[in-house]
C-alpha cells in the first residue's frame, strides 16, 4: 500500500466540457451541473458531486496555496484527473443555490430526495454505463451520507471524509454550548442563494417571533454582535439562517430529524474519515458513520491538515508528481482515493474495501505516524507500537468495535 511502485491509472482521454448542463428532478425543478466527460466514445462511470457553492469556483484554475481554508470550499476535485482516466465527473448545485431552481433546504428531505432523482437520471443517459459514484468532503460528504441512507439503486460507492452527521453537536452547540462563528461566516459562502424562512413557515409567524424575542434575551447571545444584528432583522439578506439554530438551543426533535438522515440502511461500499485538523466539526461525525456503516468501508483519520483547496491538491500531485513524489502520507492518500473508483463497472467494483487490508487508519501525532486496525495477526510492530497499541484499544472501544488483532506502526518521517 505504502511501496515505492504505487500508481494511479493510465491517463487516456482529453476532457469534453459541458456547462449549464440541466438535471430534472422529482418535484420538475431542473438543477444546474457542470459536466466533464471524455472526449470519446462509449459509456463511463460517473462520479457525482453536489454542493451550495459556486460551479465556477470548483474549477478556478488557481494554484492552491497549501492550507489557511481560502479556498476551502473548493471541494469537488480537479475533473481532468477523473475524466482523463475514463469517468464522467458532475458537479451540481443543489436546488436554491447557483442557477438550480427551486428554493434552498439545508439537508433537507427535499434536498436529499433530488439528489437521488440525479443519480438516477445520470446512470441513464447514453455517456453513462449505470454506474454513479459520489466524491467530495464537507457539504459534499453531509449529502453523500444521507442519500446513501435511501440506498438510490444505481449509486455504487462514495467517498465521504470530512462530513458531520449530528447538526446541534458537530455544527452549532458544541457539548451543548452555543458554537455560531462557522455558520455565520459559512453561510456567505453560498452561491446565489434563493430561500423560503423554513423556520417561520414551520412554527408560524407568532411563535417564531417569541422565540426570536427569547434568543435575544439570552445573555450569551446578546455578547455576540453577529447574532444580535440577525435576530434583529431576521427577514434581512441570509439571517433566517443564522437565527435558525438560535430557536432550538436544547436538542429536540427538530435536531433529531436531522440526525436521522445519516441513519439507515447503509450498505453502499464508504470510504470515510478525517483529519484532527477537524475534530471541533467533522470527526465526531465520520465516526460515528464508520461505527453505523453496514456496508464494505474503509476509514482514515489523518494529521491535522486541512488542505487550503481541498483534494485538488491531492490530485494536482498525483498528475505532477507521480510516483516521483516522496511523501508517504501523500502517496497513501492519493491511492486511497484513486482507488475509491478505479474499478467501478469492470467487475471488480469495491474490491478494495473488502477485509483484505486494513480498515481502519488513525494518525498519532505523537509518532507522526499510523495505527492501522489490521484484519489478521496479533504482533505489534513499528515506532511506539505499544503506546500506539493502547491509543488504537482505546480508539477501538469508544466505537464499540472488536478488539484490534494487529497494530502496525506506519512512520511518517
Amino acid at each position: 500500500m505504502l511501496s515505492q511502485k504505487w500508481q494511479t491509472s493510465e491517463r487516456k482521454y482529453r476532457v469534453r466540457e459541458e456547462r449549464d448542463f440541466n438535471i430534472p428532478v422529482g418535484d420538475g425543478a431542473k438543477l444546474n451541473s457542470y459536466v466533464f466527460r471524455p472526449d470519446a466514445a462509449g459509456q463511463f462511470p460517473a462520479i457525482l458531486g453536489v454542493c451550495a457553492y459556486s460551479l465556477d469556483d470548483q474549477i478556478a484554475p488557481v494554484m492552491p496555496v497549501g492550507t489557511g481554508g481560502i479556498r476551502g470550499h473548493m471541494e469537488a476535485g480537479d475533473p481532468n484527473f477523473y475524466v482523463s482516466r475514463g469517468y464522467v465527473h458532475v458537479i451540481m448545485n443543489v436546488r436554491g443555490t447557483g442557477k438550480s431552481e427551486g428554493f434552498y433546504d439545508f439537508l433537507g428531505r427535499r434536498e436529499i430526495q433530488d439528489i437521488y432523482d440525479a443519480i438516477e437520471w445520470l446512470a441513464i443517459q447514453p455517456w453513462c454505463n449505470g454506474k454513479v459514484g459520489m466524491f467530495g468532503p464537507s457539504y459534499f460528504t453531509m449529502v453523500q451520507k444521507r442519500v446513501a441512507a435511501l440506498n438510490p439503486p444505481s449509486l455504487k460507492c462514495v467517498f465521504a471524509m470530512y462530513g458531520l452527521t449530528d447538526l446541534y453537536r458537530d455544527l452549532d452547540y458544541h457539548g451543548g454550548i452555543l458554537h455560531h462563528n462557522f455558520r455565520t461566516r459559512w453561510i456567505a459562502k453560498l452561491a446565489n442563494l434563493r430561500f423560503k424562512n423554513r423556520m417561520k413557515e414551520k412554527l408560524g409567524e407568532e411563535e417564531y417571533r417569541r422565540r426570536v424575542q427569547a434568543a435575544l434575551s439570552d445573555a450569551e447571545i446578546a455578547a455576540i454582535p453577529p447574532l444580535v444584528e440577525a435576530l434583529r432583522e431576521p427577514d434581512k439578506g441570509r439571517n433566517a439562517w443564522i437565527v435558525e439554530p438560535l430557536l432550538f438551543p436544547q436538542y429536540s426533535e427538530f435536531w433529531q430529524e436531522w440526525h436521522e438522515a445519516t441513519h439507515g440502511d447503509l450498505k453502499i461500499p464508504a470510504y470515510l474519515g478525517s483529519c484532527w485538523g477537524v475534530y471541533g466539526i467533522h470527526l465526531a461525525g465520520d465516526m460515528r458513520s464508520w461505527e453505523q456503516w453496514q456496508g464494505p468501508k474503509k476509514f482514515t483519520v489523518g494529521p491535522p491538515i486541512y488542505l487550503d483547496r481541498p483534494i485538488y491538491q491531492y490530485h494536482y500531485g498525483a498528475r505532477i508528481l507521480g510516483q516521483r513524489t516522496s511523501d508517504r502520507l501523500h502517496r497513501f492518500t492519493l491511492r486511497a482515493r484513486q482507488r475509491d473508483f478505479s474499478h467501478a463497472g469492470d467487475g471488480r467494483d469495491n474490491r478494495h474495501l473488502r477485509s483484505d487490508g486494513p480498515d481502519a487508519l488513525c494518525f498519532d501525532n505523537r509518532y507522526g505516524s499510523f495505527v492501522v486496525r489490521a484484519v489478521a495477526g496479533n504482533r505489534s510492530r513499528g515506532r511506539g507500537a505499544s503506546a500506539d497499541a493502547r491509543l488504537a484499544q482505546r480508539f477501538a472501544a469508544a466505537h464499540r468495535s472488536k478488539p484490534l488483532q494487529a497494530l502496525v506502526a506506519v512512520s511518517h518521517s
